[in-house]
């Protein structure tokens, strides 16, 4: 074998092994992407569903998901297309071999500085190395464990996915509409529903201020004894401390109340309980109890008793007492 054909096997081999470090290096690059993106899809959708995003906060944050997912393509694409020194593969090799005295990476270091000529060490060295790697498998200098991890990831999460379609195809589809269409109007189905209750079916327009007003709650769908249900309060435009309602026990199925003393000028309403905030808010305007300014009494004289005229009496300063007829 010639030093010609000594330096051209070893190169070569390291050029092997470089480019299945890259081929490795695309496929964890792949399963990382897809995994990220998967798994990103799972939360959001979860807590989509959880906490029912309205539609702008939706859109924020799949425009900051896509970006994220881009930004770490665009670093794995870097981390692929970064120069592999030859030292790096000769050193990974000699430590899979567990071999202690740098032969190959000396090798590799005399065949890049060009010292075959003339150099009867860097000759001896180059033969030495290839007389040890001639049996040596390179590619178990690299492990396919790190590549395969992301992709089995991204295979459960796809699993997973395909799983929740199967289970639940309508909140699947709901799903799907809610983030490839952020804006639009597509609610979650609500496991509990409330609204308020008035006993003669309408809320009173006005209601004299601090009074005790009684304001009733029914909850008509997801109904438990130990539900907690919320009364908002909202007086002259200020949001003020939500109320829990009581419920009023079997007698009265699924009816809660509160008693409030509103004050201010205008009461707005709402009841809440588990996911239900949807509820449209009654508003109820608070006016000062009626009272009296003034009053006054007048007194007419029978029509026998003439030229006597009305007598008006001031019953704020004064009392008085006619005899009818």
């Amino acid at each position: 074998m010639t030093m010609l054909q000594n330096q051209t096997s070893l190169l070569d081999r390291i050029a092997q092994l470089r480019r299945r470090l890259r081929l490795m290096l695309g496929l964890h690059a792949v399963g990382l992407v897809v995994s990220a993106a998967l798994w990103l899809v799972l939360l959001l959708t979860f807590a989509d569903y959880l906490l029912h995003f309205p539609g702008m906060l939706r859109l924020v944050l799949l425009l900051l998901a896509a970006g994220a997912v881009v930004a770490l393509g665009a670093r794995q694409i870097w981390r692929i297309r970064r120069p592999i020194p030859d030292s790096l593969l000769a050193s990974r090799v000699e430590i899979s071999a567990s071999m202690t005295e740098d032969e190959i990476l000396s090798a590799v270091d005399f065949l890049k500085r060009r010292e075959l000529q003339g150099n009867a060490m860097a000759s001896q060295a180059i033969a030495a190395a290839e007389r040890s790697v001639r049996e040596l498998n390179f590619g178990s200098a690299l492990t396919w464990k790190p590549v395969w991890k992301p992709g089995l990831m991204a295979l459960a999460e796809l699993a997973t996915i395909v799983l929740i379609a199967i289970v639940v195809p309508t909140g699947a589809h709901l799903a799907f509409l809610r983030w490839t269409d952020p804006l639009g109007h597509h609610p979650w189905p609500l496991k509990t529903h409330v609204h308020l209750y008035w006993s003669n079916g309408m809320p009173p327009k006005i209601w004299p201020r601090g009074d005790a007003l009684t304001v009733a709650a029914k909850v008509t769908k997801g109904f438990s004894p130990h539900q907690r249900v919320w009364l908002e309060i909202n007086q002259n435009g200020r949001r003020l401390p939500s109320v829990m309602m009581v419920w009023q026990g079997q007698a009265h199925g699924n009816l809660f109340e509160a008693v409030i003393l509103p004050h201010g000028r205008r009461l707005r309403l709402r009841a809440v309980a588990g996911d239900d905030s949807n509820e449209p808010a009654v508003s109820i305007r608070i006016v000062p109890r009626p009272t009296f300014v003034s009053l006054q009494a007048t007194i007419t004289p029978p029509a026998y008793a003439t030229g006597i005229p009305p007598t008006v009496i001031d019953l704020f300063s004064h009392s008085a007492q006619a005899i009818v007829g």
